[in-house]
């Protein structure tokens, strides 16, 4: 396991990482670039399994800070993706957050409230709201990630 977590401080250098799930792409785009703005590598995809893979690539996991999926996420639907995200110990420990449209909050919200990890919310608009959103998210996780600074100097020891 001793390269596995070489790679893991190697690989953790530079902008905290996220992924955004939507299946219309142009608001995963939309959201991704609300996320660059905030200082993330955010990577849009349009479906759960675009979404699996972008969150274990071996190359974006070990800065992987925050997972956003739209509520009518599907191939897989986002109760599958997030146990399946719950397995992998690259992001086990993630916070994600279920960006949910009116009619689907009750679904959102009933994912929330199986897992401390995951946050429910109406779809995020206007100037803000997703940063918002963030603020609320990133301290769900029980082990914050390093800042920039700290991770770099651990990729470059590694």
């Amino acid at each position: 396991q001793v390269a596995d977590a070489l790679w893991y401080f190697a690989a953790g250098a530079g902008e905290p990482a996220a992924v955004v799930a939507a299946p219309v792409f142009t608001r995963a785009s939309d959201w991704a670039g609300q996320l660059r703005g905030l200082g993330y590598e955010a990577m849009p995809v349009a479906t759960g399994r675009e979404a699996l893979y972008a969150a274990l690539d071996p190359a974006a996991s070990p800065r992987l800070a925050v997972i956003l999926l739209d509520g009518d996420l599907d191939r897989p639907v986002v109760r599958e993706v997030i146990f399946q995200l719950r397995s992998a110990e690259r992001s086990a420990r993630v916070p994600i957050i279920v960006a949910a449209s009116a009619d689907r909050y009750e679904d959102a919200q009933r994912l929330a409230d199986e897992d401390p990890l995951v946050l429910a919310a109406p779809r995020p608009h206007g100037e803000g709201a997703l940063a918002t959103l963030i603020e609320r998210a990133i301290p769900l996780a029980d082990h914050p990630q390093a800042d920039k600074k700290v991770r770099t100097a651990q990729a470059g020891q590694a």
